[in-house]
């Protein structure tokens, strides 16, 4: 940055500056300014991030099914297709043969008796479990007082 000054009272400056009569020259000043910037740094951060392990005992009831089988003897003549029926929780499978006799008559041979229980059991199992941390830490830089 350049600076001029000219003093009011420089008579030697004021001789140089040539002047008329009933003139006064005044030499007329500019100031210039240059800005800038820089990089200054501040601080650094730095993480640290870390998995944690955990156990944790799942203990919840699972369903299922048990399916018991029970046959049963019929073997007594039908005039017409038995259907499937539910009686109860049981579910009965008519099962069929035609039998040659002097005529052909539809026998029912015997039934399926299909009953559902449904069970309940429990087993605990180990399931690890993770979570991630993370910690941050200022790091002031050497050049900040």
């Amino acid at each position: 940055m350049r600076r001029r000054k000219v003093a009011s009272t420089d008579k030697k400056h004021l001789a140089r500056i040539p002047t008329r009569k009933h003139q006064a020259v005044v030499p007329v000043i500019q100031e210039e300014l240059k800005v800038g910037k820089r990089v200054v740094e501040s601080g650094r951060v730095q993480i640290i991030k870390r998995v944690e392990l955990r156990d944790q005992i799942v203990d919840e009831p699972l369903l299922g099914d048990e399916v018991e089988v029970k046959r049963v003897a019929v073997n007594r003549p039908v005039e017409r297709i038995v259907r499937p029926r539910q009686v109860g929780n049981t579910l009965i499978i008519p099962i069929m043969e035609e039998v040659l006799v002097v005529q052909k008559k539809l026998m029912l041979k015997e039934e399926l008796h299909v009953r559902r229980r449904q069970t309940q059991t429990r087993r605990p199992q180990r399931v690890t479990l993770r979570a991630e941390r993370a910690e941050i830490k200022r790091i002031d830089s050497p050049t900040e007082p």
